[in-house]
């Protein structure tokens, strides 16, 4: 209770800042229905009238890393499939917000690149036709870093920064197309 406590004071002062407002990330798990985190606190944010711009999300498929496809490609659609159901669902739950999605991939247990790229490209084709998504970043495992050890950008990192978007996060540590800042 004391961390509803401290966070719902941190919205309430940014709120009457004039600063973006947005619900933190919860674990899809605790994300939706009766008595559950999310729904609970929306609950109460919305009964004290205190405004939320957006609802930030993250999603790596946690819990499906063993559920596979026959190759890489299907295993890539299907881990598309509930991104998709997950994303859709925060909408319905959340019609009139828009959604920032943090942080998300295909996730770190799944070794292969090639479902990674695929995910990557279906998600962002399927993100860049959505209104209610304003942003989007993916997000890097050690097996699979933007960036070399040396600093340029790696196989995977450029893939992301060549697919097209306006939504996607490609700032941050990169600079021109292959150089770290440390």
């Amino acid at each position: 209770m004391c961390r509803w406590i401290r966070l719902w004071h941190d919205i309430k002062q940014c709120s009457k800042l004039g600063c973006v407002c947005s619900r933190r990330h919860v674990h899809k798990i605790r994300a939706f229905g009766a008595g559950k985190w999310q729904t609970e606190f929306m609950s109460k944010i919305q009964s004290q009238r205190v405004r939320i711009d957006g609802i930030a999300v993250h999603w790596y498929d946690w819990g499906n890393q063993t559920n596979n496809a026959a190759t890489d490609s299907l295993t890539a659609e299907r881990v598309f499939n509930r991104f998709k159901t997950y994303i859709q669902n925060v909408r319905t739950a959340y019609p009139n917000l828009p959604i920032w999605i943090t942080e998300f991939n295909a996730n770190m247990n799944r070794k292969s690149q090639v479902v990674q790229m695929y995910f990557m490209k279906l998600s962002t084709e399927w993100l860049n036709t959505l209104d209610y998504v304003e942003r989007y970043s993916f997000f890097f495992e050690p097996d699979y870093p933007s960036a070399n050890p040396d600093g340029t950008m790696s196989a995977i990192g450029a893939y992301w920064k060549s697919l097209p978007t306006t939504k996607a996060y490609t700032g941050g540590n990169h600079i021109a197309d292959a150089t770290l800042i440390k």
